[in-house]
């Protein structure tokens, strides 16, 4: 509905206040016990997540930690056939400092295509949180996402974004992360188009960081730049593309072809954008 949308917005910026309202304004209108219990556990979560916020950095008071404890209880009561329980379960004990449990409630639920926006949001959140340190747990969950066709295009986009952004620190050297993005693609179906040209074009950009003549980088940018003119009127992929070939090529210390790629990035945007 346009109200989960404004509610899933709010969540993205932190805001909680606006969030707690259009939740309460979904709970007073639905009749449904199912739908009715799921915003009740998503109020749950966001009230949980404002006494977070709201607590000093460092020690836990005790006012909070009693009330996590009631927040706990509370859902262990709720019945809900929805993936949302969980997952806030594992937020809270999250906020309560308590690793280990989040996490083993975290791996305890499965990898599907049938998570609502908002448990999806949810989840992605806390395993993003969770395994920060461990990319090679959060790499087949961003490939399992980009292939669920559930997800809207720019969603798909965004995690192989980041996917791409986790193969930086899991595969030492180009060529290795070459074989890996490679490999996705090659086994990706041809109707997920832009996350398909976003691996290409990372490949691409591969290959102008290791090219050692000139001849191998002007074929390498050509290549990228018939992309990026065809690419000029989607906003979000033609955004991640340019991220990413400019981190790849600045490291790379291949700044007269970034400065093409910025160039090229003044030129297609336009003040709307």
């Amino acid at each position: 509905s346009d109200v989960c949308s404004s509610d899933l917005n709010h969540l993205q910026i932190g805001e909680t206040t606006a969030a707690i309202y259009y939740v309460n304004n979904l709970i007073g209108q639905t009749s449904d016990k199912d739908e009715k219990s799921f915003y009740e556990i998503l109020k749950t979560y966001l009230l949980a997540f404002e006494a977070k916020q709201l607590e000093p950095i460092g020690r836990l008071s005790l006012s909070f930690i009693q009330k996590m404890r009631k927040f706990q209880t509370d859902l262990q009561k709720k019945q809900a056939p929805f993936k949302l329980k969980p997952i806030v379960l594992a937020h809270i004990a999250s906020f309560l400092g308590e690793k280990a449990k989040a996490t083993q409630i975290l791996k305890g639920l499965p990898l599907t295509s049938e998570y609502r926006p908002l448990e999806r949001y949810l989840y992605m959140d806390l395993a993003t949180q969770l395994y920060s340190k461990s990319p090679q747990v959060l790499r087949p969950i961003y490939e399992h996402y980009i292939q669920d066709k559930n997800l809207t295009k720019e969603s798909r986009i965004f995690y192989t974004f980041t996917l791409l952004g986790l193969l930086d620190d899991l595969e030492k050297g180009t060529k290795a992360r070459k074989k890996s993005v490679d490999s996705l693609h090659a086994k990706l179906p041809k109707e997920l188009e832009s996350v398909k040209t976003l691996l290409e074009f990372e490949s691409l950009t591969i290959d102008l960081v290791d090219a050692e003549d000139s001849k191998v980088e002007k074929d390498a940018y050509k290549k990228l730049s018939k992309i990026m003119t065809d690419t000029k009127q989607q906003y979000f992929l033609r955004k991640s593309l340019y991220v990413r070939a400019i981190k790849n090529l600045s490291t790379a210390n291949k700044f007269d072809y970034m400065s093409k790629v910025a160039s090229n990035w003044v030129r297609f945007t336009k003040v709307g954008d």
